[in-house]
């Protein structure tokens, strides 16, 4: 990922990076070609998702986006309209819409910046629609409104010049020759860098005016990255849109979207190839081109309204494509967050390692009917297609699935939760952990060597475990080492005796053939709470004295907490680990399940759940010292406290979140379990 400080004014460096800091103007970098984007929303967006506003959700996703590996994130269009999703815009500087308000935007983007990710804005500047009418143009308003509106516009009293692109039907056609219309989109592009925090922009319908423009505003704004656009399957009329800006935006490749939905749904894979080299924008002009699988327009939920979505079983050969070919790829909202997270994520930790960039070479090996191949980078091979290849020569598999394949040679490899590399050496050739003979609150190495056992050849493995008999189970991917050999660190819950564990790839299951693994862990001799950066507590409500819980000893996602008398049950047992900057995850010993807030939500009264842990801002916590051996428990993403509901002394008290206001149903003592 980019460090996002190197981009800022010399002045923002000495602070924290806020929402509302300016684009770095004249001394922004621009991008360097090997990011990776997320499209951070789909039509829908617009509804919210698990009760709360889009902006906050994007906000709880930021830890999960950021560890990813995710350089860039597109939000939606920002400004208030005349339709749900932010395409009819009508004031520029009113930025509540559907999605949430100007500050739920801000901690949106400050959640972004905070894990180094540039924040991309949907400018929608080819049209736009009056306040109250068809021109009645307010936040701002034109020197002169109808003559900002370009001749042959719907619209009964337009003075403006002709448009210089394609007409608009459904709102005013700005005309880009007016010197006000200009002034006015760079002012407000100002303004959404300086004061909102944007990095770059996204340029809506540019087939609508002429690249000339798109030019201009970016030599005034100088944004981190600018795409454009321009729906068309023809690669030369895209090329020709890049070169009117004179290569100053990018353009999203829908040629090779095409291409690639054709080849997997017809069985026409030789689409992808002229003449030696990639069809589409990667073909003809590479370090300008954003791949993309699906986006807003392409997706299911626009019932091909313009063009047919990709179908689910053919996503991840798309995927397999654009992240390792040249360009800037764009993964789709969708696809990531809800789809195909864990196969995406092993296939952009091999793109980062490998070191593919929009500028990588590539020799296409087979484009034929059933298959398409390539090695790309000369240290990444490919194929995609119901067809069979393999690459000659030393080749590690470093990802596979339902007709794709992904090799590795030379340097680099899986890192993060996948990859590959050249091989595994010095790696053990047995189920085992590292130290062998492990002491509690130790953080070990679990080794899985796939090759002869019953997951051999799989490119995703997880490990599944829990601790004393199986309790508190959780379940944890692998690093891909190569060489069929994968591993992973975890922290042994000071107490504990005996660690549990067993292998599974999402289908299939290695169990020791029914004897699952148990390690036996011996005692630091210490009596709770221990080394590793990891303690078990209760945690005590100084109003009542009563412990937290998950109720009814669920381990269940969505499982209440609440406050009960303490019985010594392990579903009274939390494991502290700081996960970053003086943030906890606060985790159940019973389930294995985080402390969490429902829904990401930042209000007074929302309910404190049970979840898998994801790093979201809404299962981290900050402990701060409020006197006699109490701490306050704060949510990451509100600030909000843990909170006793009615300041109840009773077993069953509900646990929810609450502005911190000194009440002892609001202040805890961690008690060392022993």
């Amino acid at each position: 990922m980019k460090t996002l400080a190197t981009t800022l004014t010399a002045g923002l460096l000495s602070g924290a990076l806020l929402a509302g800091a300016p684009l770095a103007g004249t001394s922004a970098q621009a991008e360097t070609g090997d990011e990776i984007m997320l499209q951070g929303f789909h039509w829908n967006a617009w509804k919210g998702y698990q009760g709360q506003n889009w902006y906050n959700t994007l906000a709880g996703a930021a830890g999960d986006i950021g560890g990813a590996g995710f350089d860039i994130v597109w939000f939606p269009p920002p400004s208030k309209t005349a339709d749900n999703v932010g395409y009819l815009p009508n004031e520029w500087y009113v930025l509540t819409s559907n999605y949430g308000n100007i500050g739920a935007l801000q901690g949106a983007i400050g959640a972004m910046h905070g894990q180094n990710i540039f924040c991309v804005a949907d400018i929608v500047v080819n049209h736009r629609v009056g306040t109250f009418g068809w021109a009645d143009f307010t936040n701002p308003s034109f020197a002169d409104n109808n003559a900002a509106v370009a001749a042959g516009d719907e619209y009964c009293c337009e003075t403006g010049n002709w448009d210089t692109g394609e007409a608009y039907g459904a709102a005013r056609d700005l005309d880009h020759t007016n010197w006000s219309v200009r002034n006015e989109i760079k002012n407000w592009q100002s303004w959404l860098a300086g004061n909102v925090g944007f990095d770059g922009w996204r340029y809506d319908l540019v087939k609508g005016f002429s690249g000339n423009y798109v030019k201009e505003y970016n030599d005034a704004s100088s944004p981190y990255i600018s795409i454009g656009e321009f729906f068309d399957y023809d690669t030369g009329a895209v090329v020709g849109w890049i070169d009117s800006t004179q290569g100053a935006s990018r353009a999203f490749d829908f040629p090779t979207r095409n291409n690639l939905y054709l080849a997997t749904t017809r069985g026409e894979y030789w689409r992808l190839a002229n003449n030696g080299v990639p069809t589409g924008v990667i073909g003809a002009w590479p370090q300008k081109a954003v791949t993309f699988v699906e986006n807003h327009d392409t997706e299911e939920a626009r019932g091909g309204e313009y063009t047919p979505p990709f179908p689910t079983n053919k996503t991840m050969e798309g995927y397999a494509y654009i992240l390792t070919h040249p360009g800037i790829p764009c993964v789709f909202w969708n696809d990531w967050f809800w789809d195909h997270r864990n196969a995406i994520n092993e296939l952009m930790a091999i793109r980062e390692a490998q070191g593919i960039f929009d500028g990588s070479t590539v020799s296409i090996q087979q484009a034929t009917g059933s298959v398409y191949a390539a090695i790309v980078n000369g240290n990444t091979a490919m194929k995609i297609g119901p067809g069979n290849w393999t690459p000659s020569g030393d080749w590690s598999l470093a990802a596979s699935g339902t007709n794709y394949a992904v090799w590795t040679t030379g340097s680099g490899g899986g890192g993060g939760g996948g990859g590959g590399g050249t091989g595994c050496e010095g790696c053990p050739t047995t189920v085992t952990t590292d130290p062998a003979s492990p002491t509690e609150g130790e953080t070990v190495t679990v080794w899985y060597p796939s090759n002869g056992r019953p997951l051999q050849g799989s490119s995703n493995v997880n490990l599944y475990y829990g601790f004393d008999g199986w309790t508190g189970v959780q379940q944890v991917a692998m690093s891909n080492q190569g060489g069929g050999t994968f591993s992973v660190d975890i922290t042994l819950p000071d107490p504990s005796s005996e660690l549990n564990f067993v292998f599974n790839n999402g289908s299939s299951w290695d169990n020791n053939s029914g004897q699952d693994w148990n390690v036996a862990i011996a005692s630091n001799g210490g009596g709770g709470g221990g080394g590793g950066g990891s303690d078990v507590y209760y945690i005590e409500a100084r109003h009542s004295g009563k412990v937290l819980q998950v109720a009814n000893t669920s381990t269940a996602n969505g499982a209440n907490v609440e406050q009960w008398s303490n019985t010594g049950s392990d579903f009274q047992k939390w494991d502290v680990v700081e996960v970053s900057g003086g943030y906890y995850r606060i985790t159940n010993v019973g389930s294995g399940k985080s402390l969490d807030v429902s829904a990401v939500s930042t209000a007074n009264g929302a309910n404190v759940q049970q979840w898998d842990y994801v790093g979201g801002g809404n299962q981290e916590w900050a402990l701060a010292d409020v006197g006699s051996g109490y701490v306050s428990i704060r949510a990451r993403h509100s600030n909000k406290a843990l909170d006793v509901s009615g300041i109840s002394t009773a077993n069953g008290g509900n646990i929810h979140q609450w502005d911190y206001l000194s009440g002892q149903n609001q202040q805890w003592k961690l008690v060392p379990v022993q």
